[in-house]
């Protein structure tokens, strides 16, 4: 088992959950990612503010782990993950690796549109 992980905004009450980037959610899954959770995190407390990136700059960021006293108020907070995804689709080679890392580690349950740039089936309701 092991304990599981969300990178957490503490000033804005956001998260990063790992799996949507094609992380697991362990502390060294996401601490080894390659164009996931990591770099998510790199665009969130960049300084570059022009391109709509870097809004966590500045703020109480923290790992926390499912075993933590914390841990039932980091599930009420906003999941951000597919926002932070899309922002990283505009560049041409991040868009790339997570095509491909989400054509292997594919949950079913991404927004439409991200899964029409991955090339993976969209569910028609």
């Amino acid at each position: 088992m092991g304990q599981y992980f969300y990178v957490v905004n503490l000033d804005k009450k956001e998260c990063l959950n790992a799996h949507s980037f094609g992380d697991g959610l362990k502390l060294f899954e996401i601490a080894c990612s390659s164009c996931g959770t990591m770099t998510a995190l790199a665009l969130l407390t960049c300084t570059d503010t022009e391109r709509g990136i870097g809004t966590w700059l500045g703020d109480r960021i923290a790992i926390v782990g499912d075993y933590s006293d914390q841990w039932d108020e980091v599930q009420t907070y906003t999941d951000i993950s597919y926002d932070i995804i899309r922002k990283m689709c505009e560049d041409p080679y991040l868009c790339r690796q997570m095509t491909a890392r989400k054509q292997q580690w594919n949950l079913g349950d991404e927004p439409a549109d991200l899964r029409r740039l991955w090339g993976l089936q969209v569910k028609e309701s």
